[in-house]
């Protein structure tokens, strides 16, 4: 019957999904396939005499206001989920802005005395924004611990420090976090020997201790403003971070991509970029590998060794990669 009501509509039958608090976005996903299906259910309710489970027209309008407001949520949270071509760790801060001011703007029009907040409903959808926003925020405070999620984006040359120059984000903000990414690269990366030191100048500390053999000295002796000059000169030496904010953002680049062919130039802060911008932004992928795995070792194949599942795992990734799966 209610695929008759759909037919009626022009309507290709489909069910609504469950709301179910294990998966994410089922909220949105089963809205937003009622409010695509409404007429098609109400001709449904018709027919089987249970006209007293329709929704009223308020009803019908806070639904409709669901599916609008989780729609950037569902949006992100499906971005986070797919993340097999770019991890996106460097995301994650813009992502919860957005998120921020989204919900900020919907309680602003709630609060407010005409439009949102003339619905019957709308004291309710306050209260669960404040209750969501608080929830939220306990999240975000999570990222202040891993710093990772700072690093990845001011090492992303689409984003470096533009999303702290916003309105939402204070000046002592975007001073620590980046004051914090310059102390840890300094710490960790700067001048650390990776790489194949450079071939000083003929005229730099070989000139230098050749004039001082021969007795000719350009400081005529006098060792303290020598040593001036020479701190001085230290401290004018820019590291590879101080020219890498120097350098203008590349909107339209891969941060992957980019730094592998930057790394010549940035040698010492490309190696912090390779530890930071490949974490995941979410344990999808990780999980989703957990799920390839129980789906190797089957009752049939119980006794398979360690290697064996890991190169089974590796060799149908390669695949699915080239578009050959099975």
């Amino acid at each position: 019957m209610f695929q008759a009501a759909c037919r009626s509509y022009s309507i290709n039958p489909v069910t609504i999904p469950l709301d179910v608090p294990t998966r994410w976005s089922s909220t949105y996903d089963m809205g937003q396939q009622y409010v695509y299906l409404a007429k098609p259910v109400n001709r449904f309710l018709d027919d089987c005499e249970l006209e007293h489970l329709k929704l009223t027209t308020s009803e019908f309008e806070m639904a409709e206001l669901l599916v609008v407001f989780l729609m950037p949520f569902k949006r992100c949270t499906k971005r986070f989920e797919c993340n097999a071509d770019e991890p996106e760790i460097d995301y994650v801060f813009f992502a919860y802005d957005s998120l921020f001011n989204h919900i900020e703007d919907v309680k602003t029009a709630l609060e407010g005395a005409t439009a949102l907040a003339a619905l019957p409903s709308a004291p309710y959808m306050l209260d669960a924004l404040c209750n969501m926003e608080e929830k939220f925020k306990i999240y975000y405070k999570k990222t202040e611990l891993p710093t990772v999620y700072s690093d990845a984006m001011i090492l992303n040359p689409r984003c470096k420090l533009s999303i702290f120059e916003t309105e939402t984000w204070s000046d002592e903000d975007s001073r620590k976090y980046s004051d914090g990414c310059r102390q840890r690269f300094l710490e960790g990366y700067h001048n650390t020997g990776r790489h194949n030191p450079t071939v000083a100048h003929p005229s730099s500390s070989s000139a230098s201790s050749s004039r001082k053999r021969s007795g000719i000295s350009v400081f005529n002796g006098d060792d303290e403003f020598e040593q001036t000059l020479l701190q001085r000169s230290a401290k004018r030496l820019r590291t590879d971070y101080d020219r890498y904010l120097d350098t203008p953002n590349d909107v339209w680049a891969q941060a992957l991509p980019w730094w592998r062919a930057h790394h010549p130039a940035f040698q010492d802060l490309g190696f912090m970029a390779r530890d930071n911008l490949p974490v995941p932004a979410s344990g999808c992928a990780v999980e989703r590998q957990f799920s390839i795995s129980g789906r190797i070792v089957s009752w049939e194949r119980s006794r398979l060794k360690g290697e064996t599942i890991s190169d089974s795992m590796m060799f149908k990734a390669g695949l699915m990669r080239k578009g050959l799966a099975l």
